[in-house]
């Protein structure tokens, strides 16, 4: 069973600028790094660090990566 990762708290206004300008969150910077993402995006490319672990704003909180405080 995959481990789950560890979940970061956003402030509510960037996650809320982040799903309006659809802005996507890489799991391996732990930060929103990528404009273009469909909200429920997986698998995108990030424009930081290269790796394939970009996901939607919404995505990123459906899944319990991110909790907008």
């Amino acid at each position: 069973m995959k481990e789950r990762e560890e979940q970061v708290e956003v402030d509510e206004v960037d996650y809320q600028e982040a799903v309006d300008s659809y802005t996507g969150w890489c799991k391996v910077c732990k930060e929103f790094t990528r404009g273009s993402t469909e909200p429920d995006a997986e698998g995108y490319d990030c424009e930081k660090c290269g790796e394939k672990e970009v996901v939607g704003a919404e995505q990123a909180l459906l899944l319990g990566l991110i909790v907008p405080v």
